[in-house]
């Protein structure tokens, strides 16, 4: 019970930094970029973490083949970004 607990309050913290981070870097990279819901900022880190949830569920729903093929995916689209 108390992993489980743990776990959901550690996925919560995640998605709120990478949210806010999110909109840190839309903010400085993309001109004239203001709101995504123009409701304030607390509502766009509600808005995207609530669609990263549902993305993040999706992936565990159809198993663990597919987040394979996600992280893969991820992994060549770095290297392609981030060359060393």
């Amino acid at each position: 019970m108390m992993f489980t607990l743990a776990n959901s309050i550690a996925v919560s913290m995640y998605l709120i930094g990478f949210c806010e981070s999110l909109l840190d870097m839309l903010e400085q990279y993309v001109e004239g970029f203001e709101s995504i819901l123009n409701a304030g900022r607390i509502n766009d880190i509600r808005m995207v973490s609530c669609v990263t949830l549902c993305l993040i569920l999706c992936l565990a729903i159809v198993g663990m083949d597919w987040v394979t093929r996600v992280q893969m995916g991820l992994l060549v689209k770095m290297k392609i970004y981030l060359p060393m």
